[in-house]
């Protein structure tokens, strides 16, 4: 037999183990095992009196589902595995039984494929609206809730703003999605709607979240009649799976005329790849929706995107949930007006048009400017050269400045919901010897993506345009700036300009042209896994690891929903990473830090480094002044930092706290110039400050030999 053959023949052997692992599981679970289990250990025979099963053959199941890994063998007695209780438990909130009711349903599902395949008719199922009973829906319903609610959070996290005060939440199921932005938006209602025999079970879940006065349930097919208009927010979480492409372009058709001008929809669904290569389960997902609906695919989010924008909708941004896995958030608006953006600015008074403060940059420098200058009752108008948001990043530390600035913006608890908290930090050696340890106040470790769209929600959809690169200022004869040049050919005027476009700012090159980075010696591969075990184990501390010989670093951050960053700190004049391929970088980190103490092995192991991110650290002095008449730098445009302060956010965040307060003190016009100055005059020292320490922390890393530097946070 050729070695082909063998291997061939092996993989049906582990397809076949696999479903019969999956009736073991079933039975015990229906037999009671895993439930009886709860109340402590307990032999063959306790377990065949407790369940009334035969002993000899319980035994031998209870043997297979040891080796699948659902149970272990204690002498002779039988438990759940240690933390397994709150799964199995009835009482706990994360109680488990419809999963597992859910699979047995499905195995019984799976021997009518042949008839559908051949018939071309579904089979029917409470997923997909089938026609089946009302409490085999409100099963079903219940179910997708206990998995939905920590997405559900997230989702909501990211939506709630105050201009958000009427929802509609489509094929809604139990309306967990809808229910956790109203328990955000204490002045908001949602629409719920879905088939009639969700209504009961939809009004029990409000009435026990407490916003049953807030739902109105509308049980109607949303592709073939209207469920209202005007809506500031619509939410469609995992509807488009369920729908053939020409059933999803018209309900998105409806959702861009049931929107309020500058309303926005948000489209929650299963990820795949663009060829449709994997990922696995969401192919195996796709083969359920094909044998149980009537059109029902997996789609990949570009195929979501051109749908709406197709309809007329902006595409905000597409992100990429942690809280529920393989998952995609694609968000949409319906345009303020139908007029170009240049002409609306040309129809404003002329007072309102000198006044206006133009923000170049709409990452989180920013988006904060804009919201704090608003806030504050200036008008602002943001360009962004990035067409559209990605979602992509990793995730970094926040310490407390950045917090505190942040509760003043009002999302400072969004964030803290979003990210994870991080209240130690310590530091070792290559063979895991402590050398400090200290305890954080008020740290968090978020995603980027999720800061950037949560400050983004923050404001109205026209108040950020996207796919303006700028390009350079026109000026006055005495110098002054009054408009900004953008590569597309748009001219933007201005009383005031604010530089927010980055570490690589382009703005600061028209400004000061003779002022550039400086070389560093440091760079990092950062990367980023999901595994919620790895994360609570890791208890809220930031683990530093330093090699023996100096210049080499591993750090792991646990974030929010279950991720953990982490990253190798290297010199480039001792370890060289030329080829950035997957396969180079794997066997790079592997190489220096590999053999380091755990959990690094263990996330070598976990980590996809075709994902992994090389990060070229980034050092310059403060330009002269971090303003040039009416024209002032922000955030990394006017202050790059080394990355072992962990400050450029926080710094970023104060800089547009800074902003307002000096703006309220010299309003835009003849005295922005002064309002600059007051600028600089608070925060330069401060900057200079960091500056200064992340330099000193670098030289420390970059020494030989090992020392034990401070705790590379900013005090």
């Amino acid at each position: 037999m050729t070695e082909h053959i063998e291997d061939r023949l092996r993989l049906f052997t582990d397809v076949a183990a696999r479903m019969d692992d999956a009736v073991a599981l079933i039975a015990v679970h229906e037999l009671g095992v895993f439930t009886a289990l709860v109340d402590g250990p307990m032999t063959a025979p306790e377990l065949s009196a407790r369940v009334a099963a035969a002993e000899r053959r319980l035994r031998a199941l209870l043997d297979m589902v040891v080796h699948v890994g659902y149970l272990e063998r204690i002498g002779d007695h039988y438990a759940l595995i240690d933390g397994d209780e709150a799964i199995f438990d009835p009482e706990s909130p994360y109680y488990q039984a419809l999963r597992f009711s859910t699979l047995a349903e499905a195995l019984e599902r799976r021997s009518h494929v042949l008839d559908v395949l051949r018939n071309d008719r579904p089979i029917e199922i409470a997923g997909v609206g089938g026609r089946v009973s009302k409490d085999e829906r409100r099963k079903f319903l219940r179910y997708l809730h206990s998995r939905s609610k920590q997405g559900a959070e997230e989702v909501a996290d990211l939506l709630m703003a105050d201009d958000v005060v009427t929802i509609a939440d489509l094929g809604c199921g139990l309306g967990t999605y809808a229910v956790a932005l109203l328990k955000r938006l204490p002045n908001a209602t949602a629409v719920l709607v879905d088939r009639p025999n969700a209504e009961d079970a939809v009004r029990e879940l409000a009435e026990e979240e407490g916003v049953g006065d807030r739902v109105t349930f509308l049980p109607v097919d949303f592709l073939k009649s209207g469920f209202g208009d005007n809506f500031d927010l619509i939410l469609m979480s995992n509807i488009v799976h369920c729908l053939s492409p020409e059933q999803n372009e018209v309900l998105v058709k409806r959702v861009a005329g049931s929107l309020r001008y500058g309303g926005r929809v948000a489209i929650k669904d299963l990820a795949v790849e663009p060829d449709f290569s994997g990922p696995g389960w969401a192919l195996r997902f796709g083969f359920t929706m094909a044998m149980s609906s009537e059109g029902g695919a997996v789609y990949p989010e570009k195929q979501v995107v051109q749908w709406i924008t197709k309809m007329g909708l902006s595409h905000e941004a597409t992100i990429t949930l942690r809280s529920a896995e393989g998952s995609y958030l694609v968000v949409g608006s319906r345009p303020e007006t139908g007029e170009n953006t240049v002409s609306m600015v040309q129809s404003r008074d002329a007072q309102r048009q000198r006044d206006k403060i133009v923000i170049i940059g709409g990452g989180i420098a920013g988006l904060a400017s804009a919201i704090t200058l608003r806030g504050a009752g200036f008008v602002t108008e943001t360009f962004e050269r990035v067409p559209a948001f990605t979602g992509k990043g990793l995730a970094f530390l926040i310490m407390k400045e950045g917090l505190a600035a942040l509760d003043h913006l009002g999302a400072g608890e969004s964030v803290r919901r979003l990210g994870r908290p991080i209240e130690k930090a310590v530091l070792r050696d290559s063979v895991g010897q402590i050398l400090k340890e200290e305890q954080l106040e008020d740290v968090v470790c978020v995603r980027r993506s999720e800061l950037v769209f949560l400050l983004r929600s923050m404001l109205p959809t026209d108040a950020v345009r996207r796919g303006m690169e700028f390009t350079g200022f026109e000026r006055d004869q005495d110098g002054w700036a009054t408009a900004a040049h953008f590569a597309n050919g748009e001219m933007v005027r201005g009383g005031a300009f604010i530089a927010a476009d980055g570490v690589r700012s382009r703005a600061r090159r028209v400004l000061f042209p003779r002022h550039r980075m400086s070389r560093v010696r440091v760079m990092e591969l950062v990367s980023m896994v999901r595994d919620v075990g790895l994360a609570e184990e890791l208890n809220n501390t930031f683990i530093k690891t330093l090699g023996n010989e100096g210049g080499l670093a591993c750090g792991i951050v646990p974030s929010g929903f279950g991720g953990v960053v982490w990253y190798v700190q290297f010199d480039v004049d001792r370890h060289q990473l030329t080829d950035h391929s997957t396969a180079a970088k794997r066997t790079f980190a592997r190489r220096l830090v590999g053999h380091w103490p755990e959990p690094i092995p263990t996330l070598m192991d976990r980590t996809d480094f075709g994902h992994s991110h090389i990060w070229y650290t980034t050092d310059f002095e403060l330009p002269p002044r971090l303003h040039q008449d009416n024209v002032l730098l922000v955030g990394d445009a006017g202050h790059t930092f080394l990355t072992f302060t962990s400050m450029g956010v926080g710094a970023a965040l104060q800089d547009a706290l800074a902003l307002a307060e000096c703006f309220l003190e010299h309003s835009p016009g003849d005295e922005v110039r002064e309002a600059y100055e007051l600028f600089e005059s608070r925060r330069r020292p401060t900057l200079a400050g960091y500056l200064a320490q992340g330099r000193e922390l670098a030289e420390q890393f970059l020494s030989e030999g090992l020392t034990a530097p401070e705790i590379p946070l900013v005090k």
